[in-house]
């Protein structure tokens, strides 16, 4: 019996560290098809404009670039209305991201208004402190949304640019109200 116990031990030990770590934010950075998913797992959906604030820096081998930006609208999470928030990146899949309506790079600016769909994740002490307590990654893609008044350009890899489903292309129909009306209408 002393053996057997012995045995389960360090499974018991193993599971139970297991139970509580949250998923990755690489197991949860997928491509969706449907934008119901997309806001379901997702932290924190914001509206930003960017406070022309940039870090780069490198963690365990990994470039990194952040970026600041002023909450101009919560629609699902708990940020507030002019939170200031800074969205990471590794820098490899941010230099992938280009624009569907003009097949363009993606630069962040001052004068574009953007949608984030966020997942979050606790800091480790070694990236920069400037950071706050969590980190904030992109949901997968396409979780970037530049939102004009009066449309919607769906920031993502081009391989998802040129397949996106119904549902996705329909949003390059919408302006920003009605983008925001579906956001919430999905998040509740």
């Amino acid at each position: 019996m002393h053996k057997i116990i012995l045995i389960f031990i360090p499974f018991l030990i193993i599971f139970n560290s297991q139970c509580h770590l949250p998923p990755s934010q690489e197991s949860q950075n997928k491509d969706f098809d449907q934008i119901s998913t997309l806001i379901e797992t997702s932290d924190r959906i914001l509206n930003l404009k960017y406070l022309d604030e940039e870090i780069e820096f490198e963690v365990e081998g990994v470039q990194y670039i952040s970026f600041k930006f002023l909450v101009d609208k919560k629609l699902k999470g708990s940020s507030e209305v002019n939170d200031e928030i800074f969205v990471t990146f590794e820098k490899k899949i941010f230099n992938n991201l280009f624009t569907n309506a003009k097949n363009e790079k993606l630069e962040i600016n001052t004068y574009t208004d953007y949608t984030f769909f966020l997942i979050g994740r606790a800091k480790k002490n070694i990236f920069p402190k400037m950071l706050g307590g969590s980190l904030w990654f992109i949901n997968g893609t396409p979780s970037i949304y530049i939102t004009n008044s009066y449309s919607i350009e769906i920031v993502s890899r081009i391989d998802i640019l040129k397949n996106l489903s119904n549902e996705f292309q329909n949003i390059n129909t919408l302006d920003k109200i009605k983008f925001n009306e579906i956001i919430k209408s999905n998040s509740k």
